[in-house]
């Protein structure tokens, strides 16, 4: 094994720094992992989004069913249960931007008793009024 002093120091070294990226790996996964919860199926059955969504993926993105007429002022107010938002939650304008293909991208922050929520965006895309997709994360 290691004999030497040299190998001895060596093999020391390199088993800190194996058991070092070890360590940092899982902690950095589980970090992301608490940052960004995810919704299970049932959460989303259960708020309703199914009622407005036709595919829900666990990474936060949803498609929504064909010919759902888009609003930007009034979607938010009138789906509100439906993302799992409480009466003290609002939904607020925080960009809007049309790309190239004629998509409106309308990002959004979430507010929880007037305070921003960390880490909580959400946008929606729509093309001529219809909404097609969003994707973020609302907390």
């Amino acid at each position: 094994m290691c004999s030497n002093l040299s190998y001895v120091n060596i093999c020391f070294y390199l088993r800190s720094l194996s058991l070092f990226l070890l360590i940092y790996h899982s902690s950095n996964t589980i970090a992301q992992d608490a940052q960004f919860p995810r919704m299970t199926d049932s959460i989303y059955m259960a708020s309703g989004i199914i009622n407005i969504a036709e595919y829900v993926d666990k990474n936060g993105w949803i498609k929504f069913k064909p010919g759902l007429c888009f609003s930007d002022s009034t979607f938010f107010k009138d789906h509100k249960q439906k993302f799992g938002l409480g009466p003290m939650d609002d939904i607020v304008l925080k960009s809007f931007i049309r790309d190239n293909l004629g998509y409106s991208h309308y990002r959004y922050y979430q507010r929880y008793k007037k305070v921003k929520v960390e880490f909580s965006e959400i946008i929606l895309h729509s093309l001529d009024g219809k909404l097609k997709k969003s994707s973020g994360r609302l907390l």
